[in-house]
């Protein structure tokens, strides 16, 4: 017994409690570093085996790593599975699952991926939307494009003034013409006025 206490008050002194445990998780998570916050996880474990709130930085730090499989079955196995009325926690599940169906190397599957992010609201899309924007496949491309003025972000129209100059398909350039003036980006007259004269040279 007097092992386990000094074990424990060791533990407390190297963790700082389970909120600074949990903080330490979300730490490494910051800057992806997935292999470090699972090992702050097991270690924090050893001392709060039955912390609810560990459990769940561990869902979200699976769910980030593209784990979503085991995500969902540590959620399900851990008990957490009853807490229904925790958004934040179904939503970290949701975004494992489009995330990994952003990586697909089946169309059908990206195209539903991206749809499903930008249905959400949530500014997590805009990232998902500048992957697109860089995809190899031009559909993909003429999609991002379509849908980046509901965001409006200032990083999805630098992307999209880029296009503009770079873009060699016609219906992708079309789209980037098009999202760039729903979003009333001015200064993009220069590059539309060598499009046009190109055009007509051509």
């Amino acid at each position: 017994m007097k092992w386990v206490c000094l074990f424990l008050i060791f533990g407390v002194a190297v963790f700082g409690g389970e909120e600074e445990a949990i903080k330490r998780i979300h730490a490494h998570l910051l800057v992806k570093d997935y292999y470090g916050a699972q090992n702050a996880y097991q270690e924090a474990l050893t001392l709060y085996p039955e912390s609810k709130g560990l459990k769940k930085v561990y869902v979200q730090a699976l769910a980030q790593n593209g784990k979503d499989e085991e995500a969902i079955q540590f959620w399900k196995k851990s008990g957490l599975k009853g807490d229904l009325e925790d958004p934040e926690l179904l939503e970290t599940l949701a975004w494992g699952v489009l995330t990994r169906s952003e990586n697909s190397s089946q169309f059908v599957v990206n195209m539903a991926s991206l749809m499903s992010a930008f249905f959400t609201d949530d500014v997590r899309a805009v990232r998902m939307l500048l992957s697109q924007l860089n995809s190899t496949n031009a559909i993909m491309r003429a999609m991002a494009a379509q849908l980046s003025p509901h965001y409006r972000d200032v990083t999805l129209i630098e992307e999209l003034k880029r296009l503009l100059k770079e873009e060699k398909i016609w219906f992708v350039r079309l789209e980037v013409i098009q999202a760039l003036g729903a979003m009333e980006v001015k200064d993009i007259k220069e590059p539309l006025a060598k499009i046009i004269c190109h055009a007509r040279s051509t």
